[in-house]
């Protein structure tokens, strides 16, 4: 158990030396409660699909539509995780504006995980003004 703690705490770790500047593995996050009409996220998901676990890195890709203002930041909590895992809340900051919106390297599975786990997160996103998108509901497979 121990060993499977320090392997999802480098996870931590390599998350964050990915991210740097423009991303942040963040603190406890809040869930969005009222969503904005302004824009939203249509589609959300991880290549590859399913992820292997230490196999190298996945892209996330936020797919939107309406008109959010720039910089926008995409945001991720937990919506469930097994005891022994860690499933950190996520944060990526995107100065411009594309569609969709694409982080390479992003998304991790790192060390032994039990068969049939799933990462499941609720996504959302936040603009300049403050306007929160409404939450999209993603499960990510990973395997040993």
């Amino acid at each position: 158990m121990k060993m499977r703690r320090l392997l999802f705490s480098v996870l931590v770790l390599v998350l964050t030396s990915l991210l740097g500047a423009s991303g942040t593995v963040a603190g406890a996050q809040a869930l969005p409660t009222k969503a904005t009409t302004a824009f939203k996220l249509t589609k959300v998901s991880v290549s590859p699909d399913p992820m292997v676990a230490n196999k190298g890195n996945g892209t996330l890709t936020v797919h939107w539509t309406g008109h959010p203002v720039f910089p926008v930041t995409i945001m991720g909590s937990s919506r469930s995780c097994p005891p022994g895992i860690e499933c950190d809340p996520i944060s990526h900051r995107f100065g411009t504006s594309s569609d969709p919106l694409v982080v390479n390297n992003f998304w991790v599975c790192i060390g032994t995980v039990p068969a049939g786990f799933e990462f499941k997160y609720w996504i959302w996103a936040v603009d300049a003004k403050g306007r929160t998108s409404a939450k999209y509901k993603l499960n990510e497979p990973c395997h040993d």
